[in-house]
């Protein structure tokens, strides 16, 4: 239920979890970025093998959120310093994925959401942040929701990269059969954009979230909007995260949080929403 299903493993007797779906992999193979998920340190250096060759490599532990707990590797040795500090135990059971690395990447959130009887499906870009540590982490989400379905959403005007992030989710979504009995009332992709080490253009899905996340605040200011007109068919809405000292909301946003975090220290979180 992670980004570890995402990615193949290095071969069919590479260590895997019961459960694991080769058949899901094989499906969203073209609408991911090149990459391998690994459930030992013996597929890692195998995948790493393999993908030094394309560029540098990142590596991402499948619990962590938010951009954090993110390794750029260039070097087999900077495998090995990374595996002395990694856990057997998480390896094995939640597993480690290993991604090509891209240069000015833009990510877009694409997804739908459905409470009761409405539909909402969207496409937007996420905001990069710096934590109160000087790191980059997410910072919200900004948004374009659309009343209805996927169909409703390819109506709207976007840039040929957007048309084909929303592609890539909705083909990952897709390939979800793999999984009998899966349902989810709300489904966002996060889509990366970006330029590789040979200078190619680059796109996939990097992940999935079946569950409340960042942009969860944005999605529900739109669905309250269409609610409340069933006339409107297009908002713009925006989950922000700010960090750092006093900062000033619009003065129409919801706030939901400003004060001092005990893990992420001062912080402000709000929502805006837009009908268009």
């Amino acid at each position: 239920k992670t980004k570890a299903i995402t990615h193949q493993l290095v071969d069919s007797s590479a260590d895997q979890p019961v459960g694991w779906s080769s058949v899901f992999v094989e499906r969203v193979r073209d609408v991911v970025l090149p990459s391998y998920t690994v459930f030992s340190a013996r597929d890692a250096h195998v995948a790493t093998g393999r993908m030094l060759a394309q560029g540098q490599i990142r590596l991402k532990r499948p619990l962590a959120c938010g951009s954090r707990a993110q390794t750029p590797v260039t070097k087999a040795d900077e495998l090995d310093a990374f595996l002395e500090k990694f856990s057997r135990d998480e390896m094995s059971e939640y597993g480690l994925v290993l991604e090509l690395n891209l240069r000015q990447v833009v990510t877009l959130s694409v997804g739908q959401v459905t409470i009761d009887n409405t539909t909402i499906t969207y496409h937007g870009t996420q905001r990069v942040a710096k934590d109160n540590q000087g790191r980059p982490v997410y910072g919200g989400s900004d948004l374009v929701c659309v009343r209805g379905g996927w169909d409703a959403l390819a109506k709207l005007p976007m840039t040929a990269e957007t048309r084909v992030g929303v592609a890539q989710a909705r083909l990952y979504e897709a390939a979800m059969s793999a999984y009998p009995g899966f349902i989810a009332s709300r489904r966002n992709y996060d889509v990366g954009q970006g330029i590789d080490a040979q200078g190619q253009w680059r796109s996939g899905v990097l992940e999935s979230s079946w569950r409340s996340g960042g942009a969860s605040t944005a999605e529900l200011a739109a669905l309250t909007a269409f609610a409340q007109d069933p006339t409107l068919q297009v908002v713009e809405a925006s989950a922000v995260k700010q960090y750092g000292g006093v900062q000033e909301p619009p003065p129409t946003a919801t706030v939901h949080f400003c004060g001092d975090d005990p893990q992420d220290g001062p912080i402000l979180r709000y929502t805006t929403a837009t009908p268009k």
